[in-house]
């Protein structure tokens, strides 16, 4: 049985989570953890990954992704469905390692050597063209962990405002549509390829920007001798820049939220608080009075087991990578060394009552759920708060 007929009961006050460990089987609950985010309360996680696990499985992601791809293209018409199915694995991959393993590098918390960790970074933007990471670290450490979050100079901000072209005090259809346009716009993906490109080739590191220059040169020589460049375009042309692109725009666009207009100078732990809150996949198993015919309960079922599989799911693999659903604990937390496990250490601290913190840990369930509440926060903003540095 995929589902317990029990489900009758109501709610209450449980989040999607819990209704998911009363609804379905024990040996799901593993599965189920990984895929929203986030434990049952009082889950006790018996696996727990260490960081060079989560850096091999990216890793190998994006070798079978890109493996896969390529067969799809030697097969021809016969192997095209297997180029998309490839595309997800070389995106989760290296969106993986752009977004969890190079923050953690940042902060040392891959194999805890500096000298490693830097390589490690560094090997990273190389392989994403992005920029170099000594750079990345600088702005990553000294803005967006300090009192310049969410202003000039901060990356989320320099996107959402410079890039996407968002507006505090707008409506929430004018914002969204301000959303659609930045991930199809073929000016901003120039825009975004080009800034990626210049941080990776063109950084105020003379030693990355020459490693840079000779491994992509060599890349290039290859695919030149070998004749293959619409197969290296399709296999990793579009994942490393189309899908790349969009999958770090949404990541994004829920990264943060702005605060309370009260607090927008403000930079004390409520004021953070508010602005970061989890993002997690799934939503509560479906409710029945017990006088539903059959076919009812199994349609609501499917129905559910089909957005959790075909939306949330491709949503924490490619857009929410490792750690990224709970960014808000690394904000309250961010000399913690368990970023391999953050979920576990979040729900821990949550119903640890979330000691030396004014509120509680805020949360939304599902990517377009985030992404409103993200607009609506900056909607609420005054129009003059860009005027504010």
């Amino acid at each position: 049985m995929i589902f317990n007929n029990t489900s009758n009961r109501s709610s209450g006050t449980l989040n999607p989570r819990d209704t998911m460990k009363r609804d379905l089987p024990d040996w799901l609950q593993p599965l189920l953890t990984i895929v929203t985010a986030k434990p049952y309360t009082g889950e006790m996680v018996r696996f727990r990954r260490t960081p060079l696990q989560h850096l091999a499985g990216a890793v190998v992601s994006t070798i079978l992704g890109i493996s896969i791809s390529s067969l799809g293209m030697m097969l021809g018409a016969g192997g095209v469905s297997l180029v998309p199915i490839g595309w997800g694995l070389t995106v989760h991959g290296t969106h993986k390692l752009y977004l969890t393993l190079r923050h953690a590098c940042a902060h040392y918390t891959v194999t805890g050597h500096r000298r490693l960790d830097d390589a490690i970074g560094n090997a990273i933007s190389v392989l994403t063209l992005s920029l170099n990471h000594r750079a990345y670290q600088r702005r990553y450490l000294q803005v967006h962990h300090a009192a310049r979050l969410l202003k000039p100079g901060d990356g989320t901000y320099d996107f959402l405002i410079q890039t996407a072209g968002l507006r505090p005090g707008k409506s929430l259809s004018w914002l969204w549509r301000k959303v659609i346009l930045t991930l199809i716009s073929p000016r901003i993906h120039l825009r975004r390829l080009l800034d990626r490109l210049s941080g990776c080739f063109f950084s105020d590191d003379w030693v990355h920007n020459l490693v840079a220059l000779v491994w992509w040169g060599l890349v290039t020589t290859v695919v030149t001798l070998g004749q293959v460049w619409l197969p290296f375009l399709v296999v990793w042309g579009i994942p490393i820049t189309v899908l790349f692109n969009v999958v770090t725009a949404l990541r994004l666009f829920v990264e943060h939220r702005w605060p309370h207009p009260q607090y927008r100078n403000a930079r004390h732990r409520r004021a953070l608080a508010e602005m970061t809150a989890a993002i997690f996949f799934g939503e509560a198993t479906p409710e029945f009075s017990g006088a539903e015919p059959g076919w009812v309960r199994v349609y609501r079922w499917a129905l559910w087991w089909g957005r959790l599989l075909g939306y949330h799911l491709p949503a924490r693999a490619l857009v929410l990578t490792g750690d990224a659903p709970c960014h808000d604990y690394h904000h309250r937390h961010p000399s913690s060394r368990d970023w391999s496990n953050a979920s576990v250490a979040r729900q821990q601290d949550l119903e640890a009552g979330c000691p030396g913190w004014p509120i509680s840990y805020l949360e939304n369930w599902g990517l377009c759920a985030a992404i409103q509440d993200s607009l609506m926060s900056l909607s609420r903003q005054s129009s003059d708060v860009l005027n504010h540095r």
